[in-house]
């Protein structure tokens, strides 16, 4: 279907320009792989297909059509189809939230070993897991057909893509049961999900962890303290290892500028952005591109 008024769409203030929209359809075909490194969660809706995924420190995991996985920020990850896949993510750019009356801090209450929804590494279906998956119910296979039918129209709005992640949560919140949705949740779950989270997302907004603790109002000792107990390592490190990975993926994945991507990564240098690569990888940015051709 045509958009209406499209002249009037692509002018309006919410429309968006960004590389990273908050929904997106992908596809792909068999054999096609890829490490990626994340700043914000995301929920993928595996539509067709079959992906398997590997989260850092965990065996492999499989995914096929009709099943939901949740992808955690701050970390990094590969996936490879398995077969011709499609699938829609919604990217979740705030903190979760099910509903304005039940904030996800609340789904730790009901942290029990997994029962149900529990992704089994592939070649080993017989291990109960801590990453959760869930099953696509009959009353999501609409919304979803229908945001696929509005972005293949070209609809890229920020206030309908807020809305419909808003309803899917919605959605979460009224079909499945605590349970599920604390297994799902696992992996950004612990009694200071707010502090986390909040970390995970706006790590990069910050050019020092001063002004990160203090956006928080903490102290730097106050924080670092909090930090450690909860990721258990200090926030520098922690920020060097999120940063590293996305530069890596940046470096061999995408045609950016070293000095592009020095500056988006915060470096204040092309000299103090080459040290930093040899120090995580051994290699400059340029042999680092080099070997990936």
């Amino acid at each position: 279907m045509k958009l209406l008024y499209e002249k009037e769409h692509l002018a309006c203030l919410h429309y968006d320009h960004q590389e990273k929209p908050g929904i997106v359809v992908r596809k792909g075909t068999k054999g096609r792989k890829r490490k990626v490194s994340i700043g914000m969660n995301k929920i993928a809706f595996i539509i067709e297909g079959r992906v398997r995924l590997n989260f850092k420190d965990q065996p492999a995991y499989e995914v096929v059509k009709g099943q939901i996985v949740f992808i955690p920020a701050g970390g990094d990850y590969s996936w490879e189809l398995l077969a011709n896949t499609m699938a829609v993510i919604f990217r979740l750019h705030q903190p979760v939230m099910l509903c304005s009356t039940f904030s996800i801090e609340r789904l730790y209450e009901f942290d029990e070993p997994p029962k149900i929804g529990t992704l089994v590494p592939a070649g080993d279906s017989g291990k109960d897991r801590r990453i959760g998956i869930l099953e696509i119910k009959s009353c999501l296979w609409g919304l979803l057909d229908g945001v696929i039918d509005c972005i293949g129209d070209g609809l890229k709005c920020r206030y309908w893509y807020e809305l419909k992640i808003k309803e899917i949560l919605l959605m979460f919140r009224i079909y499945y049961t605590k349970e599920e949705l604390c297994d799902f949740f696992y992996l950004i779950l612990s009694g200071n999900t707010a502090f986390s989270e909040y970390v995970r997302l706006h790590w990069k907004t910050f050019s020092t962890i001063a002004d990160l603790a203090a956006s928080m109002s903490m102290t730097h000792k106050q924080f670092s303290k909090r930090f450690v107990a909860i990721f258990k390592q200090t926030p520098h490190r922690w920020i060097s290892e999120r940063k590293a990975d996305m530069a890596f993926e940046d470096i061999i994945a995408t045609r950016k500028s070293f000095k592009e991507i020095a500056y988006e990564h915060g470096f204040r240098t092309d000299t103090q952005f080459s040290r930093f690569c040899k120090k995580y990888f051994g290699k400059s940015p340029t042999e680092l591109r080099q070997n990936k051709a």
